[in-house]
């Protein structure tokens, strides 16, 4: 089905193009991870009955399994790329009910994407940014538009939404340094990214495997260079250029 050859390409994408490494995370999360990240444990699913408080929780996101990840893997590399894919839980009706026949539904349990870079001195913000652009070439038209509502755990200023049309499907950015310290991951910059598969998937319209025309008068590329001062955003420059003909199409 269409989620199957989605992840099958993500897949493929990060592992083949982007040299990331695959990892798996339980499905389940403590309090205390939450708290660390600034998330509100409210807003998640906790089990009537964990075996443990380590099992309390369902993941609403990848983030806490990455960064483990990297705490786990920082002792001994100083740069390295992880992804996973997996299924998060959300607190809101989902498409599975409890039982056959039943009118009670189980929670929205959509397929995400998510990766982290890691490096001992480098900013790796616009490494990730690479990777995601990378993946929507094969997958979806992304587009990136400053972060209106900054996670918890992101640095401030150093974020992105990933859009297909109006519609927010993931986000890119640097993970605050404070945080990363809080769950023991010292020395590293981080930055990640997480995509909903699901949506993208609902959204993408069958890009998959999709026959296109070649266009009768096919695009042209220009590569530009301007200089600004550091105070300017990449939102702005982007906002003009666009405004300057309709011609223009896409700005990378």
């Amino acid at each position: 089905d269409a989620i199957k050859k989605t992840i099958d390409k993500a897949k493929e994408i990060l592992a083949l193009g982007a040299g990331m490494e695959e990892v798996y995370n339980y499905a389940f999360l403590p309090e205390s991870v939450l708290s660390k990240l600034g998330v509100d444990s409210q807003a998640s699913l906790k089990i009537q009955n964990p075996l443990s408080e380590d099992l309390a929780y369902l993941r609403t996101n990848l983030v806490a399994g990455l960064l483990k990840n990297v705490k786990d893997n920082a002792r001994f590399n100083e740069r390295f790329k992880l992804y996973e894919i997996g299924r998060v839980f959300i607190n809101s009706d989902g498409e599975y009910g409890v039982s056959k026949g039943s009118k009670q539904s189980l929670p929205h349990q959509p397929y995400y994407v998510g990766g982290v870079v890691v490096d001992k001195k480098e900013e790796m913000f616009l490494a990730v940014k690479g990777v995601v652009e990378h993946l929507g070439l094969k997958i979806a038209d992304f587009r990136f538009i400053e972060s209106e509502n900054i996670l918890p755990y992101i640095e401030n200023g150093k974020s992105l939404d990933i859009m297909i049309g109006e519609e927010k499907v993931g986000w890119i950015g640097s993970y605050n340094a404070q945080i990363l310290r809080d769950i023991g991951v010292k020395n590293r910059k981080v930055a990640g990214f997480e995509i909903d598969l699901t949506r993208v998937v609902e959204l993408a319209e069958g890009k998959i495997d999709k026959f296109t025309e070649i266009p009768k008068y096919p695009s042209i590329e220009r590569d530009i260079a301007v200089e600004v001062d550091k105070s300017v955003r990449w939102a702005d420059v982007v906002s003009v250029i666009e405004g300057i003909d309709l011609l223009v199409k896409r700005i990378e």
